[in-house]
């Protein structure tokens, strides 16, 4: 399992896309710092929320490489034919997913915080790392999200399409049906992995059971998600 992901992330660190990536997330990191106002913590916490939309989209990046690529190039046929278990495969992408996700986070988190430092002074790490902790978990949803679409959808640019919709308007379509027509569900908008992404690093604004109920279905919708994409993988037949 460590051989194939170490292969998988000398893969990855040679290719122009995850160069490209990197980059884009410091900029955005910087840019967001600049632009963000208030005092030092609102500038942080501000970054944060207002670049969770664009860091999701670069983020998109990992799948197209970490899982696109693998089905787009048939690597995939060759990995098993060498007597890998599906289970074992699907697993060493997850976590590398993972690893990545929280690789890339931390690229924009700490280019955010040298900016917000520079610029405008000290904040209060301690409210910041938590906010930073929590975010993360709506990340690990939102890339689940992409390791279900690359698994079940069979053509690469339509998982991004669709994620790129999702994350671009999907919240905002659930929101605007479920307070038209379903008003009596209104707590199910708190459950939105978008929108919580960007809503939680306020977290001190919220109460604890709207908290609770955040990070509860952000867990159960990876846990879901990661779950179907793993009995399609299982099942998938590549030619």
């Amino acid at each position: 399992m460590i051989t194939m992901i170490k292969a998988d992330i000398f893969r990855i660190q040679k290719g122009r896309l995850f160069r490209r990536a990197f980059f884009l997330l410091v900029g955005l990191g910087i840019f967001s710092g600049i632009t963000s106002k208030g005092n030092p913590d609102e500038l942080m916490r501000n970054g944060l929320s207002g670049g969770a939309m664009f860091v999701s989209l670069v983020m998109l990046t990992l799948m197209v490489v970490i899982w696109g690529h693998e089905f787009s190039f048939r690597t995939v046929n060759n990995v098993l034919a060498a007597k890998t278990s599906r289970t074992q495969y699907f697993i060493n992408k997850l976590v590398l997913s993972y690893l990545c996700t929280i690789v890339f986070y931390l690229v924009f988190v700490i280019s955010l915080l040298l900016t917000v430092l520079f610029t405008s002074g000290s904040f209060n790490f301690g409210m910041v790392g938590i906010s930073c902790l929590l975010q993360l978990i709506f990340y690990i949803a939102a890339v689940s999200l992409g390791i279900f679409l690359f698994n079940s959808v069979s053509q690469i640019y339509l998982s991004v399409c669709i994620f790129t919709v999702l994350a671009l308007l999907g919240d905002n379509i659930i929101t605007g049906i479920v307070s038209e027509f379903f008003k009596s569900l209104d707590i199910f908008l708190n459950t939105l992995i978008f929108t919580n992404m960007s809503v939680i690093t306020h977290f001190n604004e919220l109460n604890s059971q709207t908290i609770l109920l955040m990070i509860s279905s952000a867990v159960i919708y990876s846990g879901i998600m990661v779950g179907i994409s793993l009995f399609i993988f299982k099942n998938k037949e590549f030619k």
